[in-house]
């Protein structure tokens, strides 16, 4: 009965059961997880490509994922010669790294070699052989992934009723494999079409499939937190003092790789020249730059070498206007030479390699003594992702007692993927930390390592994408609100506290995560027995119901930045639950998250702290349990009992939310004590109205009202507050654009008003509640003297052109503040 209770668990958790009971309903996705031979996870992200209207792209993601690694694999069991099996790993890498196309993701990897196929006509048997060796892989194993990729689309061709967008989009990808399904729902031969439908089937926009990818995968996060090229507070890392050499001595970050303590031999007569053999014996390249440190044991060798060999077309131009025309990326990874360091051992801590010093022919007595081989440690990179498996972890006695922090799990993504030796190749500070999500985990009982399948790496701005489905009550999310801006600064999730960059988790995109999740929920309730739709010509059997959530995904992707910002970390956080309050019954793990930080002291309090025991804060008193208000520093006792009175005030009033004039007419109140509690009250500027604030309580509903039903029916939003939406619709939004405006009338000024996307507009409204309007008129004056001295051809990307302007600028004027980026 044990494993039986842990099975319905399982498939409550993954939203294929509607609740964990032995009388739940069967959803949607329970229905399609019963007709293919795939895995939850995968029929997950099967389901929400649907709902994303993406059906063609969710089923090549999850064949990739289901069949075997179709592209070539060679190994030192079958090659003997080093040689052509250093020269084969080079073109299994090269088509990789080609197929993942900066994504740093496994699954999409196999889906761009997938959608590549289908753009090649799909060939088959004999006429495979262009394809194969184009993109390096065995043609048997591709042969499967096609046969999976068939049976996959006849089955949801089955389940989808006819003439829908999903099930003509599947029609259209099994005719583009040369197959159709029949009126009796048999599979038949057909012929390549004739027109060019195939290739609209896969989506352009690469940010949806990785929502696709968040969605289904939330509950198998990795987490590359803290970078240990870092200083901590202890003994010198390894990795800290690789990268002191690497600066000393010139040597490029993305083209440097270490190998400790190399045999003895090799630094005999020429050693340089040694060393450049191995190289060549490894790799097949020549690095340009070697160097050997005595004191650590180091032998350093980069295979990009110093500015002068990168600059190529773009010659001396300066740093700033080159990091302005950059895609946005994930990862600055390594080059492919590293890489490849590190494949030529197959991921091994220790490996053997033909000694370089025996291929010369010489007659030396000390070349004839020299070992056939030597033995090497696996290469290292100061900027290695080192990943952590996320557990969770069930409480001591049935949840009496708290759960132990389990031990850290290593993961290991496979070495033969881009992902295997993942590198973010930066010394800017603070370090960038990585998530990541992964299709399967293997070998997690066994302890200290685990191997990962289907990984993909998200920066911390795809935070809110694993929201999408991350059960807040399992995972115990906590939300870390800063005390004096009220905005989402850090996450808990358990044990794990991540440090968020700015605009990352606001009230405008925690509203648009929980609209997203409503519209699950309501795909994924069971319908009730008497409101079944069942097909006349199938009777006993009815047609998947798939919801569409497309324009609820694309306006959160609106939200989502193309690369995070840096990090700054805020002086105080308050710590509350992420779980907000459910509108059903049913699918809990599917409820809307907390939006907005819980005013109210908690039970219990302690007579110097919070329930925790944490202590006050220096200069100013914490509120009694009864919810008093009491005085700060600065601030009479008589006022703080007006601030409490302002609050119950609000409280009834509609939206919780007054006018300054209204609430200081009432209560004789002045702006700077408001100010004085921000943790209980926001005050915002009013649009139109100068000298007028809008006084909101910080803490009300989630936005939802109750409606517990089980069976097919939608829960019911109550009207959204408009203290959520104020903090996105504001007066310094008005007057950021009039500023904007009056900018671009300027002839001599280059920049257009479209230049300045969402992100600047941002940018301009925190920096003037940071430092005020005369340094927010500064910082326009410096923008239309830049703007000035460029043509409108010379710069590429013009938004990206602005945002990096107004950081350097902000570091150069308040080189003291931490506010970088903010």
């Amino acid at each position: 009965m044990m494993f039986l209770q842990a099975a319905i668990t399982e498939l409550a958790d993954m939203g294929c059961l509607d609740r964990p009971a032995e009388d739940a309903l069967i959803t949607p996705l329970g229905f399609l997880a019963m007709a293919l031979p795939c895995e939850l996870r995968l029929c997950r992200l099967l389901y929400f490509g649907m709902m994303v209207q993406q059906p063609c792209d969710a089923i090549a993601l999850t064949v990739g994922l289901t069949a075997a690694d179709p592209f070539s694999t060679p190994s030192l069991l079958v090659l003997k010669d080093q040689r052509e099996y250093c020269k084969k790993l080079d073109r299994s890498f090269a088509a990789r790294l080609q197929c993942d196309e900066g994504m740093h993701s496994e699954p999409m990897m196999l889906r761009n070699l997938f959608v590549a196929w289908i753009q090649a006509g799909a060939p088959r048997g004999r006429s495979m052989s262009s394809f194969a060796r184009d993109y390096s892989v065995i043609p048997k194993k591709f042969d499967a992934l096609a046969c999976e990729a068939v049976d996959v689309c006849t089955r949801l061709c089955k389940l989808l009723r006819p003439r829908t967008p999903g099930h003509d989009a599947i029609r259209s990808l099994l005719g583009a494999m040369r197959f159709s399904v029949d009126r009796r729902e048999e599979l038949v031969k057909s012929g390549y079409p004739s027109n060019a439908e195939y290739q609209k089937l896969f989506t352009e926009d690469t940010r949806m499939c990785r929502a696709m990818l968040c969605a289904a995968f939330s509950d198998q996060m990795m987490l590359a937190l803290k970078p240990r090229w870092v200083s901590g507070d202890g003994k010198k890392r390894k990795e800290e003092q690789m990268v002191a050499i690497m600066k000393k001595h010139g040597l490029n970050n993305r083209g440097t790789v270490c190998i400790m303590n190399p045999p003895q031999e090799l630094r005999v007569e020429d050693a340089e020249e040694n060393h450049q053999k191995l190289c060549e014996t490894i790799c097949g390249e020549r690095a340009r730059q070697v160097h050997w440190d005595e004191k650590e044991k180091l032998l350093f060798l980069d295979f990009v070498g110093p500015p002068e060999f990168t600059r190529g077309r773009k010659g001396g131009r300066s740093y700033r206007e080159e990091d302005e025309e950059e895609e946005p990326m994930v990862l600055k990874d390594a080059c492919p030479a590293v890489h490849r360091m590190h494949q030529f051992g197959a991921g091994r801590w220790k490996f053997t390699v033909e000694n370089p010093l025996n291929t010369n022919g010489e007659s030396s007595d000390w070349v004839v003594e020299a070992p056939q081989t030597i033995e090497l440690l696996k290469p290292l990179q100061p900027f290695l992702l080192n990943w952590e498996v996320l557990q969770h972890t069930i409480p001591e006695d049935g949840g009496s007692k708290k759960a132990k922090k389990p031990a850290i799990v290593k993961a290991m993504p496979d070495w033969r993927n881009p992902m295997g030796f993942a590198c973010h190749c930066t010394d800017e500070l603070p370090a960038q930390e990585h998530i990541g999500v992964c299709a399967s985990v293997q070998g997690l009982e066994s302890g200290g390592s685990a191997f990962v399948a289907g990984a993909s790496i998200l920066g911390l701005n795809h935070l809110p994408l694993l929201l999408m489905t991350l059960d807040p009550a399992k995972w115990q999310v906590q939300w870390g609100f800063d005390a004096y801006g009220g905005e989402v600064r850090a996450i808990k999730i358990l044990h794990y506290e991540i440090v968020l960059p700015p605009e990352t988790l606001t009230m405008d995109v925690i509203w648009k995560v929980n609209e997203v999740r409503k519209k699950i929920l309501e795909s994924l309730t069971p319908w009730e027995e008497e409101e079944e739709v069942v097909d006349r010509k199938r009777p006993g059997l009815q047609y998947l119901w798939v919801e569409n959530i497309k324009e609820q995904v694309a306006d959160l992707l609106e939200d989502i930045w193309p690369e995070p910002d840096r990090v700054v970390k805020a002086k105080k956080l308050q710590w509350c639950s992420a779980i907000g309050e459910p509108i059903s019954d049913v699918l809990t793990p599917l409820q809307p998250v907390a939006e907005e930080l819980e005013v109210a002291m908690p039970s219990g309090a302690g007579k110097n702290g919070d329930r925790n025991g944490n202590k006050k804060a220096k200069g100013q008193k914490a509120h009694s349990q009864n919810g008093v208000v009491k005085a700060k520093q600065g601030i009479r006792a008589s006022e703080a009992d007006t601030v409490g009175k302002i609050i119950s005030w609000l409280r009834e009033r509609p939206h919780h939310e007054a006018p300054l004039s209204h609430v200081s007419g009432c209560f004789r109140v002045s702006r700077k004590v408001l100010h004085a509690y921000p943790e209980f009250l926001r005050c915002t500027p009013m649009k139109g109205k100068n000298n007028e604030d809008l006084v909101q309580l910080v803490a009300a509903t989630n936005g939802y009202s109750d409606a517990p039903s089980r069976g097919r029916q939608a829960p019911t939003p109550a009207a959204p507050l408009r203290s959520q939406r104020a903090l996105a619709i504001s007066a310094s939004e008005s007057a950021t654009t009039t500023r904007i405006e009056q900018l671009c009338r300027d002839d001599t000024v280059s920049c257009r008003p479209s230049d300045f996307d969402k992100r600047v507009k941002s940018w301009f409204r925190n920096f003037e509640q940071r430092r005020g309007h005369s340094k927010t008129d500064a910082a326009f004056q410096m923008l239309g003297q830049w703007c000035s001295r460029k043509e409108r051809e010379e710069v590429r990307k013009w938004p990206a052109y602005i945002m990096k302007l107004l950081q350097e600028w902000e570091n150069r004027e308040f080189p003291d503040e931490e506010a970088l980026g903010a």
